[in-house]
């Protein structure tokens, strides 16, 4: 348990476990299926890519501020399943596409999937990133905690679990609402940054520590990015279902 973030999470399901899930189409069977089913089954694939995203960030910041270099390795260890996840993602909805001719509706969604597992995988990129200084900064003497990191990857943990529920629900007002970038990240970043410095004011010798630490804090405003663009993903899949106010045209013609 982490002293300054609460609860660990579990790690995740074992990577041999996932490897015994059924292959192919998402686990429908092949010819009944209609196409229907079969993105339902992709976009479950999805989520379960984001709730992986939500644990890494939470292990990765806990790993880092409790000085755990175990939980730090099961982070980048872990970030091998993301990858897994991803490639039968892309392979499934390619299949899709090129086997079922879907409609325009089915073709946007397959693609919208694809893309918003690419940046998953990336955010998952960003966990194993924050691992790995978490691994250094174990050999840094310990000057004490950083909450201005925990109020951060609550913060990017909480846009995660939104996105994934706006994608699970197909709820594109939830969607738009995470489309609107959120200067709260930024907030914190500055509020961290001024500490930092008058930390390095007073004490010289932190400045290595201190450069691990905003690093940290840059990898975490990427994965807010990334949520603002599965956000974006998300209302081009339904942008003919609804209009949303503030909803800008090339949102919904493409970027």
């Amino acid at each position: 348990m982490s002293r300054r973030i609460g609860a660990l999470p579990s790690p995740g399901m074992p990577a041999t476990q996932w490897q015994g899930m059924p292959r192919g189409r998402a686990g429908v069977p092949r010819s009944p299926a209609p196409l229907e089913r079969e993105l339902a089954g992709i976009r479950q694939l999805v989520v379960l890519m984001g709730e992986e995203v939500d644990r890494a960030i939470t292990r990765a910041v806990c790993g880092l501020l409790d000085r755990d270099v175990d939980v730090c390795a099961g982070v980048i260890a872990q970030g091998a399943r993301l990858h897994a996840l991803q490639g039968e993602l892309r392979r499934l909805c390619l299949s899709t596409v090129l086997e079922r001719d879907p409609t325009a509706g089915g073709r946007r969604e397959a693609v919208a999937l694809l893309h918003i597992a690419a940046e998953l995988e990336r955010a998952g990129d960003h966990c194993a990133a924050i691992a790995r200084a978490g691994h250094e900064l174990a050999r840094l003497p310990e000057p004490g905690g950083d909450p201005g990191l925990v109020r951060m990857a609550e913060f990017c943990s909480e846009q995660v679990r939104e996105v994934i529920m706006a994608l699970s629900a197909r709820d594109p007002r939830r969607a738009h609402a995470l489309a609107i970038r959120d200067d709260r990240l930024e907030r914190l970043c500055r509020r961290l940054l001024e500490q930092l410095a008058e930390t390095v004011g007073a004490e010289p010798g932190s400045v290595q520590r201190a450069t691990r630490v905003l690093t940290v804090a840059r990898l975490l405003e990427r994965i807010a990015d990334r949520v603002v663009i599965i956000a974006e993903d998300l209302l081009l899949v339904d942008a003919d279902v609804v209009e949303l106010p503030g909803l800008h045209a090339e949102a919904v013609t493409g970027r």
